[in-house]
C-alpha cells in the first residue's frame, strides 16, 4: 500500500474490505481494497481521477463558465448550474465537461434543435406566443420582412423557412396584383394562390385569360396575345376568311372542327391550327383528298370503267379501259395525270405497254459490279439507253404480251429479295431497285430461274439479233 502511495491508518483485516488510508500525495482520506491495489488499481481515487472533490469540481465548472447551484452530485450525474454567459439554467455533467465540452448547450448551439424558441429564432422568426407543440401553427414575427407568420416547429426543424413570403411560398395580395398589372393584366377575382389560374382581363387585346401568378412572375403574360390561346370569335373569323363555314362550337386549336367548304359544299374536319397556316383549307379543293364519286367521274371521263370502289389515291384500283379493253390495276394518281390516255398503260403516251410484245432482260454493269433484271416493250429504246449507261445485255426472253413479262419480273424480284435475301447492288440511279451484286449470283442462274417461274410462251432472243431501236 505504501508503494501505491497510500499509508494505512488501521491494522490489516481482509483483502476485500476497505482499508482506511491517507494519500501520501494529496493528503485525502481514502479507503482502497488491498486486493484492488495489488492488481494495479491506484491507491487514491482522487489522484487517479475516479472521484472528484467537490471544491475541485466547483472550481473547474466556474473556469468552464458555469456556476453550480447545488452540491456536487458526482462526476457522472447532472449538476444544476447557471451559465455565466447567457444566464440560462443548465444541467451539465462534470465528466463530460472534463472531456472538453462546453457546459452550456445554448451557447454552444447544441440545443438549437431541442429548444423551440432558440430553434425558431435561429431560423429567422421570433415567436409571439407560448410554444404548444411541434404540429401547432406558432404565431411569430419574421425577422426579415417583419410580417406575422404561422410556421410549425416540425417543418422548421426539417429545413423549411418559417416565413412563406420570404421563401416565395406565399405572396402578398397587393404585390401579386402589382405584378399582374405590370404584365398588362387586370385581375377580375380575388388572388387564388400562386399556382392556380387567376382570371384577368388583358389590357392589350381585351380577352380574359387565366394565367397563374407563378407563370406571370416568370415572364409570362396574356395567352391570347402570345398566340397560345385563341378567342372563339377570332377563330370563327379566320375560318370564314379561308372559305370554311364551321358547324358547332370552337373545340380548340388542335382538335378537328366540323365545317362546310363554301367552294365545294363538302363536309370537312380541319383544325384551326392548320387552317391558320394554310392557303387552301379544304382537303378536297386542294387535292389532298379525293371524293370517291369525283374519282369515279374523272375515270369515266377518260373512258376508264372502275371495277371496284375507289380505294385511295395511291392504292391499286382495278379498272377496264373502254378504248383498248385492257383490264388491270392503276392508281388515281396516274389517272389524274395531264397526259393523253392517263390511267391505261396501253393508251398512255409513255411508260410500259402490257399489250405490246416485250422483253424480259438480264443486263450487267462491270463498273457498278451489278446485275439487273427488267422489262421493256419491243422497239422502245429502253435497252439502248441502258447500253449508253454502261450496261451489257446478257440474256433476253421475248413475250408477245407485255403483261406476261411484267408478271415474270414481279416473280423474279420476289425470288431475289425474299427467297435469296439479296440486297440491291447500289442505292441510287435508274432502276437500282431491280439490281443485285454481281458476286452474289450469275446471269445464267437468273435466266434458268426465270424460265422455271413463267408459264407463258416466250422466245429466247439471240443478242446479236436486236433491232437498233431496241
Amino acid at each position: 500500500m505504501l508503494a501505491a502511495g497510500v499509508r494505512p491508518l488501521e491494522p490489516y483485516t481482509n483483502s476485500k474490505f476497505p482499508w482506511p488510508c491517507e494519500c501520501l500525495t494529496c493528503g485525502r482520506r481514502v479507503n482502497p481494497q488491498y486486493s484492488n491495489v495489488k492488481n494495479g488499481t491506484a491507491g487514491c481515487k482522487y489522484c487517479a481521477g475516479r472521484k472528484v472533490d467537490e471544491n475541485t469540481a466547483v472550481e473547474f465548472m466556474l473556469v468552464a463558465g458555469a456556476k453550480p447551484l447545488e452540491p456536487f452530485q458526482g462526476a457522472k450525474e447532472k449538476w444544476k448550474c447557471q451559465c455565466l454567459k447567457c444566464g440560462r439554467n443548465i444541467e451539465p455533467i462534470y465528466s463530460v465537461i472534463k472531456q472538453g465540452h462546453a457546459p452550456c448547450p445554448y451557447c454552444s448551439l447544441r440545443l438549437l434543435t431541442i429548444d423551440p424558441v432558440a430553434t425558431m429564432i435561429q431560423a429567422g422568426a421570433n415567436p409571439l406566443e407560448a410554444y404548444k407543440s411541434v404540429h401547432t401553427r406558432w404565431k411569430s414575427e419574421c425577422l426579415t420582412c417583419h410580417r406575422t407568420v404561422f410556421p410549425t416547429l416540425q417543418k422548421v426543424r426539417r429545413g423549411q423557412k418559417p416565413c412563406g413570403f420570404c421563401a416565395h411560398r406565399r405572396m402578398d395580395v397587393d404585390e401579386a396584383k402589382a405584378t399582374m398589372e405590370e404584365a398588362g393584366l387586370e385581375p377580375l377575382v380575388e388572388y387564388p394562390g400562386a399556382g392556380k389560374p387567376w382570371l384577368c382581363k388583358c389590357l392589350v387585346c381585351g380577352n380574359k385569360p387565366a394565367p397563374t401568378y407563378n407563370a406571370v412572375s416568370a415572364g409570362g403574360g396574356c395567352a391570347y396575345c402570345s398566340g397560345r390561346a385563341v378567342n372563339p370569335e377570332e377563330a370563327l373569323r379566320v375560318m370564314l376568311v379561308h372559305g370554311v363555314e364551321p358547324i358547332g362550337k370552337y373545340p380548340g386549336a388542335t382538335l378537328p372542327w366540323t365545317s362546310k367548304c363554301k367552294t365545294c359544299d363538302r363536309i370537312i374536319h380541319p383544325t384551326y391550327g392548320n387552317i391558320r397556316n394554310t392557303k387552301n383549307a379544304c382537303v378536297y379543293c386542294s387535292g389532298r383528298k379525293v371524293d370517291p364519286d369525283y374519282a369515279d367521274s374523272v375515270a369515266k371521263s377518260k373512258e376508264l370503267r372502275p371495277l371496284e370502289p375507289y380505294p385511295g389515291s395511291t392504292i391499286p384500283w382495278l379498272i377496264e379501259c373502254l378504248k383498248c379493253n385492257w383490264r388491270g390495276y392503276t392508281t388515281w394518281t396516274r389517272i389524274n395525270m395531264k397526259r393523253d390516255g392517263a390511267g391505261c398503260p396501253n393508251c398512255t403516251t409513255s411508260g410500259f405497254k402490257p399489250a405490246l410484245p416485250s422483253y424480259y432482260y438480264v443486263i450487267e454493269n462491270l463498273e457498278k459490279s451489278a446485275l439487273k433484271v427488267g422489262i421493256s416493250n419491243e422497239l422502245s429504246g429502253r435497252l439502248r439507253n441502258h447500253k449508253s449507261n454502261g450496261w451489257i445485255v446478257r440474256a433476253l426472253l421475248k413475250f408477245e404480251n407485255g403483261s406476261d413479262a411484267y408478271a415474270l419480273e414481279q416473280l423474279m424480284l420476289k425470288w431475289l429479295r425474299q427467297d435469296l435475301q439479296l440486297p440491291p447492288a447500289f442505292q441510287r440511279g435508274d432502276g437500282w431497285t431491280e439490281t443485285v451484286p454481281l458476286t452474289s449470283i450469275s446471269e445464267t442462274k437468273i435466266l434458268e430461274q426465270a424460265k422455271t417461274l413463267t408459264s407463258a410462251n416466250y422466245e429466247t432472243v439471240a443478242l446479236g439479233s436486236l433491232n437498233a431501236r431496241d
